[in-house]
């Protein structure tokens, strides 16, 4: 995730109140990170962003910077109202049934 790298947000689930996110750069074919975010009373949108590589504090900005703008403003909220939690995941695994076999 240099900071000249480009994202591609790919939307998995939707609430009235929240979505997730996988998250692509442009030149890997494999998920980046994972965004879950929440739209709370009075207009404040709450995230976490689950990253699957070491990344340093630039590269997590400028991710971030490109979140609020592509999917923060999206959702008419003030640049003031938006606060994210940023995890670096080691380990990542996944149980129950895959989603890969959904129709």
């Amino acid at each position: 995730m240099e900071t000249d790298t480009k994202f591609s947000f790919c939307r998995e689930v939707r609430t009235p109140s929240s979505e997730i996110y996988s998250i692509f750069s442009n030149d890997n074919d494999e998920i980046q990170a994972r965004l879950d975010i929440h739209i709370e009373s009075r207009n404040i949108v709450s995230g976490l962003l689950s990253i699957f590589s070491e990344r340093n504090d630039e590269e997590v900005t400028a991710l971030i910077k490109e979140i609020d703008d592509s999917i923060v403003n999206m959702a008419d909220i003030d640049k003031g109202n938006f606060y994210i939690e940023v995890y670096t995941v080691i380990d990542r695994r996944g149980f129950g049934k895959d989603r890969k076999m959904e129709n």
